[in-house]
């Protein structure tokens, strides 16, 4: 199992998926593999699987990602080998809920709270600006770099963007 682990980690790379995702995978599919007890792929079932994340003390929106990062490591040995599983994975049902989201007003309130007058606040002030304004997210913004903004048309370049 751990050789097949080993080569759907290249292909993720080879992929060219963030590094933060394919740590993320190595993770859970060695959780997976050390938890369960599974050497061979023919050991692997949807009960094993399913016992494996009914154990997991955790959010059902973390046991989704579990569920969606062994289906797509099973799904590629499926391609890869040519071989039938028979393994069908569901995500769990999430309660949906509706993220907190600032009006226009509390927007406004916490940007006046940063002053032009020193350099940190100047740089909150567009941080926070850049959250609000252009939707980024946080890595998305670590990532930007000085040539990417382009203050005369008023362009900013995002290069690594998620999807």
């Amino acid at each position: 199992m751990n050789m097949l682990l080993d080569e759907y980690l290249m292909e993720c790379e080879y992929k060219k998926l963030s590094k933060k995702t394919i740590t993320n995978y190595k993770r859970i599919l060695e959780s997976f593999i050390s938890t369960t007890g599974a050497t061979d792929i023919k050991q692997v079932n949807k009960l094993l699987v399913k016992n494996y994340i009914n154990n997991l003390e955790l959010s059902v929106s973390s046991k989704n990602q579990y569920i969606r990062t062994i289906s797509a490591f099973i799904n590629w040995i499926q391609d890869e080998y040519d071989v039938d599983l028979h393994i069908k994975l569901k995500r769990l049902k999430e309660q949906k809920t509706i993220k907190y989201t600032p009006s226009d007003d509390e927007v406004d309130e916490l940007l006046r709270a940063y002053d032009n007058k020193s350099f940190m606040n100047c740089r909150n002030k567009t941080i926070i600006s850049c959250f609000i304004n252009l939707g980024l997210r946080a890595e998305e913004l670590l990532n930007l770099r000085k040539d990417d903004v382009d203050l005369k048309n008023g362009i900013i370049t995002v290069r690594k963007r998620k999807g």
